[in-house]
C-alpha cells in the first residue's frame, strides 16, 4: 500500500470536527497496555486515570505465560470526534492459535465518560495486531504505511532515500539519506516541495516530532551519548528556518508524550507530568507515524 493512500485514509479519518470552527481540544488521552485510560489537561496538567480492564469483558492477557503477541489489553486509540468516542483493539483470548494468529475485537468508548459500548467489529485469525481508521463514520481495516516517500515527482530532492518520521495535514517529516549527519525534511504532498531544516541540532531521529497540522518541527537536543540535554528547538516547516530555542531541565528527565494543539509539548514519567510551551498554537489535525497510536486529543 502506497504511502500516499496511507495518508489519504488518514485525512479522510481525521475528525469532522477539526474542519469547522472551534476551540481547540485540550485534553490529552492515552490508553494504557493494562487496560487503563489516562488523561491529561494540557492547561493545568492535572492528571486522572481510569481502569476499564474489569469492564471490558475481555480475559486480560497482560503477563500471561507463553502468550506470543504483545500482551496489551489495549491496542491503539482513534478517536471519532462526531461519535465522541475513541476505539481500540483488544485481543480475544489470551493465548494464539495452532497457527499463531489471534482473534481481535475492537471496542468504542465514550469520551468523556470512558465507557466501554460494544463490539463495533471483529478481526478474525490476525498474525499481529490490526491497524485502524475511521471512515465515513465506520472502523476500517488501515492499509499499511510505506516507511519512504516517493519523490520522483517532488521539486527537489527526487533520488533522495529517505525515512518517513511523521505526517500531519498535508506534510510528511522525513529523514533523507544524504551523507553521514542527520538530515531532517519537510515534505509537502500539496505543493510538492521539500524543504530542509536549517541549523539543525544535534539529535536523532527518535527526538523529533511534528506538531499537529505540520506546521512546526520540535527537536529535542542530545549529547555525544544521545542523551537528551534538556534543550530544544522549533523549525518552521514551510521554510526550514529556526523559529525558537528554549531550554528545560525537564526536557531531558521526562519522557516526551505528544504536541498539544494548544502549543505545548507534553511530557510525563512516572506519575509527573510537564507541559513545555512552544510560543504557538497549532491545529486539530492528528500526527501519525508507522506505529499505531495510543494518544489522542479531545475536548
Amino acid at each position: 500500500m502506497r504511502l500516499s493512500l496511507w495518508l489519504a485514509v488518514a485525512l479522510i479519518a481525521a475528525p469532522v470536527a477539526a474542519r469547522t470552527p472551534s476551540a481547540l481540544p485540550r485534553t490529552l488521552y492515552r490508553a494504557l497496555c493494562d487496560g487503563r485510560v489516562e488523561t491529561i489537561d494540557t492547561v493545568t496538567a492535572r492528571t486522572r486515570t481510569t481502569d476499564l480492564a474489569a469492564k471490558l469483558g475481555t480475559a486480560p492477557v497482560r503477563g500471561v505465560a507463553g502468550a506470543t503477541f504483545d500482551g496489551c489489553l489495549l491496542n491503539q486509540a482513534v478517536y471519532d470526534a462526531v461519535a465522541r468516542r475513541f476505539y481500540s483493539v483488544v485481543p480475544d483470548t489470551a493465548t494464539t492459535s495452532g497457527d499463531g494468529t489471534i482473534g481481535y475485537r475492537v471496542l468504542g468508548i465514550s469520551v468523556p465518560g470512558l465507557l466501554p459500548g460494544g463490539v463495533v467489529k471483529r478481526f478474525a485469525s490476525q498474525s499481529e495486531v490490526p491497524r485502524m481508521a475511521i471512515v465515513a463514520g465506520k472502523v476500517v481495516a488501515a492499509p499499511d504505511a510505506e516507511t519512504t516517500l516517493d519523490l520522483s515527482n517532488f521539486d527537489r530532492e527526487r533520488t533522495t532515500r529517505n525515512q518517513r518520521i511523521e505526517a500531519s495535514g498535508s506534510k510528511v517529516l522525513l529523514r533523507l539519506f544524504d551523507g553521514d549527519a542527520l538530515v531532517l525534511a519537510v515534505a509537502d504532498l500539496r505543493a510538492k516541495t521539500v524543504v530542509r531544516l536549517r541549523g539543525l541540532l544535534p539529535t536523532t531521529a527518535l527526538n523529533v516530532h511534528f506538531t499537529p497540522g505540520g506546521g512546526q518541527v520540535y527537536v529535542e537536543a542530545v549529547d555525544g551519548k544521545a542523551v537528551k540535554t534538556g534543550t530544544a528547538a522549533t523549525y518552521d516547516a514551510s521554510t526550514g528556518a529556526l523559529l525558537r530555542t528554549l531550554t528545560d531541565p525537564r526536557i531531558a528527565h521526562l519522557s516526551f508524550v505528544a504536541i498539544a494543539p494548544l502549543g505545548k509539548a507534553v511530557y510525563e514519567a512516572e506519575g509527573t507530568v510537564a507541559l513545555v510551551d512552544l510560543g504557538a498554537r497549532f491545529t486539530e489535525d492528528p500526527v501519525t507515524s508507522v506505529t499505531p497510536s495510543a494518544v489522542f486529543f479531545a475536548p
